[in-house]
């Protein structure tokens, strides 16, 4: 009985201790990794795999420097569902060949674990709503046959899940998101709807900031091949050897980054763009729906992703 109290109490305290040691370490390591040191600058780079409502800050801050040259970075990779937002609809191509369908699937899951609802209209009218989680799940809607000219995704959660289709199904006919659909941002004007043909992550990014405002003569992509590892260091030479090839003067360059990311960004493309050229970055506030827990996982990983990089670039 002694043994086993005393088992419990030396248990409560390690816990205690590394719940104090998480409390004071971790805060401390988000400090560290998140950087904000802007320069003066007459480019700006923003990073292609920031999120939606990122990038819409991140338009905010191209629009009001008013920089010369605003280059998306990234990879020549296309994700495999398209990450919808609320108000967001999402609409499908339908080839005019179709005809007597009889069932008609989306493809879609949430980004979390909470519910992302959804309506799906097909010919204008809503025909089904639906509730998905992180699982992919198929929502089948039995349709009567007759001609289906359109389908359209409407995202009507009010949660900050991020609702994802992958494609949809009209019988056995597989039509995927890429190249087959249109996206439309409520309360933007209709000429700014996204046209979903994109060969990279830093090309859509550019979609979306053409959506937000950023005028399109400023803008310009710069994508890497597409890599499993070392995803940063590609693009910063992308970034660089694209600067080359324009011929670009350069009197400073500033990079959108998120949260935590933006030491290692910043430490990269510093690196990269060696010699006089200033540097800046600009560190967005990131998500904070993973909770308490969630961030303590992304500062952990970010923080090895630092130390690894840091090795990395030392032989760069």
């Amino acid at each position: 009985m002694k043994k086993k109290l005393l088992f419990i109490a030396v248990s409560v305290l390690l816990i205690s201790e590394i719940y104090l040691g998480c409390e004071i370490v971790f805060p401390a390591l988000q400090s560290f990794l998140t950087r904000n040191n802007e320069v003066d600058a007459n480019i700006l780079v923003i990073e292609g795999w920031l999120s939606f409502n990122d990038l819409r800050l991140a338009a905010s801050e191209a629009k009001k420097k008013e920089y010369d040259y605003v280059i998306t970075s990234g990879l020549e990779s296309v994700p495999e569902y398209y990450g919808m937002h609320r108000n967001g609809l999402l609409i499908f191509d339908i080839p005019d060949t179709l005809t007597d369908i009889r069932k008609i699937e989306v493809t879609a899951r949430s980004n979390d674990n909470r519910a992302a609802d959804f309506n799906v209209l097909v010919n204008g009218t809503v025909s089904g709503t639906f509730s998905v989680k992180k699982y992919r799940k198929q929502c089948r809607i039995d349709w009567n046959g007759t001609r289906v000219n359109s389908v359209a995704v409407e995202f009507i959660s009010d949660t900050i899940s991020v609702l994802l289709i992958k494609n949809i199904i009209l019988d056995n006919l597989h039509i995927p998101f890429l190249n087959n659909t249109e996206y439309i941002i409520k309360n933007l004007e209709e000429s700014h709807k996204i046209i979903n043909d994109f060969s990279s992550n830093s090309e859509l990014a550019a979609k979306r900031l053409l959506a937000f405002g950023v005028d399109s003569t400023r803008l310009f992509t710069a994508a890497a091949e597409k890599v499993k590892i070392n995803r940063t260091l590609s693009s910063a030479v992308a970034v660089n050897n694209w600067l080359k090839k324009k011929n670009i003067p350069v009197v400073g360059i500033n990079i959108i980054s998120s949260g935590t990311h933006s030491r290692r960004t910043w430490m990269t493309y510093k690196n990269v763009l060696a010699g006089e050229t200033k540097v800046g970055i600009v560190a967005l506030p990131g998500s904070k729906k993973e909770g308490k827990d969630g961030r303590y996982i992304k500062t952990a990983r970010e923080t090895i992703a630092f130390l690894y990089y840091s090795l990395v670039l030392a032989f760069h």
